[in-house]
């Protein structure tokens, strides 16, 4: 028999897991699938800002210290400009969290306003059904079996669909076919070593010698590094050229690395290219293209996240057909935002 659902939410990021938190206290019957199994690690700057505090603290309560790095919180953001010399500083306290604890901390939190949660389990496929005179939603998952040693496909049901599996989305892929984003490649190093920066703050340079959108400094337990490129093959030069600089103008002394990590960017949404699903299938954060100029997801995830769920709350799920019009319009003020940030900082750069 094929378990059937109100909404299935992919993907257990920030936004995913607020989504099904959300639904589920509104009652309604929710299932979240991870491919991963949780808790999964997941490279981010990691760093939660105050207007997205405010939120997660509505929603969830204060943020626990122990899903934390150390420094556990940040005393701001500063943003070295190529054509200045110092760093603009920008006070305000934000948490220095693991993505990995703290994704799994919220996505607790679903589980416990009612969701039911799968984890290691991916989507492969989906399609739109009608059985009894209704229409669905039906996915098809696989999973290892209990023992491990074999894989199994399962399929589930649900009159709504919501894609929070990021940049490079399957829900996406499979809504918009002919959809081709560019991306950008993050690479991201974890270092043991010292530095002549202030370890209270998060170093965000936005210099093209480095970086195709920005290179990022902080110290998480560790020195982290990173920078971005739309050619992969780049990424290795653009990081001794992050080496040199860090080395010369802060006094950076490496001294082994711990380990290193590597993401795509979809830079749909820094062109203010969007995609928000069709019919009975949404997407938010990432998978939406819903990212700021410096990369910072988390704060779109979420909002777009909590959106989403009221506007499913609102609508008759059986025939959903204002959805769409009425998610989008509901995401008006988040789009402003984005707007701003995108086209302010992206003067930068020129076109991207």
């Amino acid at each position: 028999m094929v378990e059937e659902y109100d909404v299935i939410v992919v993907g257990s990021g920030p936004g995913g897991a607020m989504t099904a938190k959300k639904l589920a206290e509104k009652g309604i019957n929710t299932l979240l699938i991870e491919r991963k199994e949780l808790p999964r690690p997941k490279i981010c700057g990691g760093f939660v800002t105050n207007r997205i505090t405010k939120i997660i603290k509505k929603e969830c309560g204060d943020i626990p210290l122990i899903l934390c790095g150390r420094p556990r919180k940040l005393k701001g953001l500063q943003v070295k400009l190529l054509d200045r010399e110092d760093f603009i500083t920008f006070n305000d306290e934000m948490y220095n969290v693991w993505r990995s604890r703290f994704d799994f901390w919220l996505t607790m939190k679903a589980f416990d306003a009612g969701a039911t949660i799968l984890s290691s389990t991916l989507l492969i496929d989906f399609n739109i059904i009608r059985d009894r005179n209704e229409e669905f939603v039906e996915i098809t998952t696989r999973c290892k079996s209990e023992t491990g040693a074999e894989y199994q496909l399962s399929k589930f049901r649900s009159k709504i669909l919501v894609g929070a599996d990021g940049c490079t989305s399957f829900v996406r892929k499979r809504s918009y076919p002919k959809f081709q984003p560019d991306y950008s490649l993050t690479s991201q190093e974890y270092w043991t070593g010292t530095s002549d920066l202030d370890p209270n703050y998060f170093y965000a340079l936005m210099n093209p010698s480095l970086s195709d959108l920005y290179t990022s400094f902080h110290r998480k337990d560790y020195l982290l590094i990173a920078t971005t490129s739309r050619n992969p093959k780049n990424i290795k030069p653009l990081m001794m050229k992050c080496y040199e600089y860090f080395e010369e103008a802060h006094g950076l002394k490496r001294e082994k690395m711990i380990f290193k990590e590597a993401c795509l960017t979809n830079l749909s949404g820094l062109k203010l290219d969007y995609r928000f699903g069709k019919g009975r299938i949404a997407l938010i954060g990432d998978a939406a293209g819903l990212i700021d100029f410096g990369g910072e997801g988390i704060p779109s995830a979420i909002k777009s996240g909590l959106t989403c769920a009221e506007t499913i709350s609102t609508i008759d799920l059986e025939n959903p057909d204002d959805f769409q019009d009425k998610y989008q319009e509901n995401l008006r003020k988040l789009l402003r935002s984005l707007r701003r940030n995108i086209t302010a900082t992206s003067s930068l750069y020129g076109n991207i």
